[in-house]
Parts: structure tokens; sequence; C-alpha cells
């Protein structure tokens, strides 16, 4: 197969798809970034420039619009007026005090996952846990040693035990069930 026939050209060529895909490792740092800092908390009552929101966070006012400008381009977050930025629908799970609230499922998969994934070669290498390996310790070990990361693995799990719950009991007939037992954890 010719070299011009394995990587079409054009914005839907594989090559393209692909790149895009690479690129899914920054989105979840920009969404970490946005969660862990409670940008959509501030954009709640309406747009702010990002000025003012780095004054509030006390952060980097470029670093912060940069970050902004990124999430805006893919529909968290709209540039209002130039430097100025408000919620969008896709933004409003990153807020604490939404039900369903994603806050902290971003801020595990931008931080504590995050740092096991990028070392998931030593899982495949050795078939030990990539998290034992980075952490220095099993999950619930460290979960137990580390009560920031305990609050939110704890509100991630519930949060998505809320979401998958209804479509979990809409796929199995329950009715014929006379007692249904949650065995969790460890």
């Amino acid at each position: 197969m010719a070299s011009e026939d394995m990587a079409q050209k054009g914005p839907h060529s594989p090559a393209a798809g692909l790149s895009q895909l690479f690129r899914g490792s920054l989105v979840t740092q920009l969404i970490y970034v946005a969660a862990t800092l409670g940008v959509a908390d501030l954009l709640c009552d309406g747009p702010k420039s990002s000025h003012e929101l780095a004054a509030a966070l006390r952060v980097d006012p470029e670093a912060l619009y940069r970050v902004l400008r990124a999430l805006a381009s893919i529909g968290i977050f709209e540039e209002t007026d130039p430097r100025s930025f408000a919620l969008t629908p896709l933004a409003q799970p990153l807020r604490t005090d939404v039900p369903g609230s994603l806050r902290a499922s971003a801020m595990l998969y931008g931080e504590r996952w995050w740092l096991a994934c990028g070392d998931l070669l030593h899982s495949v290498r050795t078939g030990q846990p990539a998290f034992d390996h980075v952490h220095g310790k099993p999950l619930f070990a460290y979960l137990d040693h580390t009560a920031d990361a305990a609050a939110i693995f704890n509100d991630h799990q519930t949060k998505m035990t809320q979401q998958d719950a209804a479509a979990v009991v809409n796929a199995y007939g329950f009715r014929e069930c006379t007692r249904i037992v949650d065995v969790g954890g460890r």
C-alpha cells in the first residue's frame, strides 16, 4: 500500500482523526484546571473577564485566559466579549452546586488517575497496577491516608452511581427479585 493511501490527506483523514485523539489528554487537563480552580462556580451569576476570574482565583491572568479560550473552543465556556467568559450547558456540570455535578470526576481524572494513566506502560510491562507504582500503595490504602483524594474519589463514585443507576434499573428486570445487595468496595 502506498504511503499516500495510508495517510489520506484532509480534515477527515485517519491521521487527522488520530491526531485529534492525541489531544484528548490536553482536554482532560484543561477541564481539570477549570474544575480544580472552581471557574464554573465563579461564572454562575454571569460572564466575567479573565482578569476578574484570575484576581479572584489568585492565578496568572494570561495563563488562565489561554485555558479559558481553549475550553471555549470546544464548547466549555463561551467567550461573550473579548476576554470575557460565560457558562455553557457543557460547563454547568463543573459547578459544585448543581445536581449531578461532575467537578469531582474532572478533578479525579485530571490528577489522581492522570498520573496512573501516564504510567500505563508500567502495567503492560509488569502486570502490576500503575496506580500502586505511581502513588506508592494500592488505591484504597492511598485513600485511607490521603483525605482530600478520598473526598474527591467518594464524591466521584457517588455521582457516577447516581448517573448510572437509572440505566441499570431500566436495563435489568428486577421485578422478580426479592432482595438486592450492593457489595461494594474493598
